[in-house]
């Protein structure tokens, strides 16, 4: 009788598991997290975006698109080596000053070259000599 019991006792906390759809909610509040973060992101990178537009000129902004927005720093991505040069040049010379001054939660502004990713290792602002 003893048996009966302990399976009884399982099968009802296997039921439980199943009925329960833990896995499906968990899964869906994670989906739920992670777009709220992309929003976020999002809207925080639109502002950016706005004082970029504004105060970068269409020559240097142009070879450039804005990844990222985190904590003060934002990351613009080039396809080269020049236009890199060329970006870091006008940063150097106000324009990051500038774009500061726009957006005040802007802090640094980060280049990096396309297939670099986020890493130091084509970054930074004072790579390019």
């Amino acid at each position: 009788m003893r048996d009966r019991g302990m399976l009884s006792r399982r099968l009802e906390r296997v039921r439980g598991v199943r009925a329960g759809s833990a896995a499906a909610g968990t899964l869906a509040d994670a989906f739920l997290e992670m777009g709220e973060a992309v929003a976020r992101r999002a809207r925080a990178l639109s502002g950016v975006e706005r004082a970029w537009s504004v105060v970068v000129p269409a020559a240097v902004g142009g070879r450039a698109v804005l990844r990222s927005f985190d904590r003060g720093v934002v990351m613009a991505e080039v396809g080269d080596a020049p236009s890199r040069f060329v970006l870091d040049r006008w940063l150097k010379a106000g324009g990051e000053a500038a774009l500061r001054a726009a957006d005040t939660r802007v802090k640094k502004v980060k280049v990096v070259l396309r297939g670099r990713g986020g890493g130091d290792g084509g970054a930074g602002k004072g790579g390019a000599g």
